[in-house]
């Protein structure tokens, strides 16, 4: 398993938050370091529009396969911070914050507000 949250490796700490994107499109995406970013392209995703409409869930199980253990639950809500900033025109900045998606989640297949809920 990973370090935590605002660990070396991870990507998804203050430092991440504020560093350019350095050209790969995936950084765009806040939260996003290099670690959660090769996550995604190894995942399928080469760009932020491809996360459009996709499921945070199914993409942290994918993931969690594929690395052959359970991944920390904050790669989850990262994973709807980024499916919310590709799918939202105009996002609310507060979202845009990946542990604001602790205990909410976002309606899977069209652009909508995040709504409480399981997490």
């Amino acid at each position: 398993m990973r370090p935590g949250p605002l660990g070396a490796g991870w990507g998804v700490g203050e430092e991440a938050m504020a560093s350019p994107w350095s050209g790969d499109p995936l950084r765009r995406i806040p939260g996003i370091g290099p670690s959660l970013a090769q996550d995604l392209r190894d995942l399928g995703y080469q760009e932020v529009e491809a996360l459009r409409g996709e499921d945070p869930e199914r993409m942290y199980a994918r993931l969690s396969e594929l690395r052959g253990e359970r991944q920390d639950p904050c790669v989850l809500y990262v994973f709807r911070c980024a499916v919310y900033f590709a799918s939202t025109a105009g996002p609310d900045p507060e979202l845009l914050k990946w542990w604001s998606w602790k205990g909410r989640r976002f309606p899977v297949g069209e652009p909508q507000s995040p709504r409480k809920g399981l997490g």
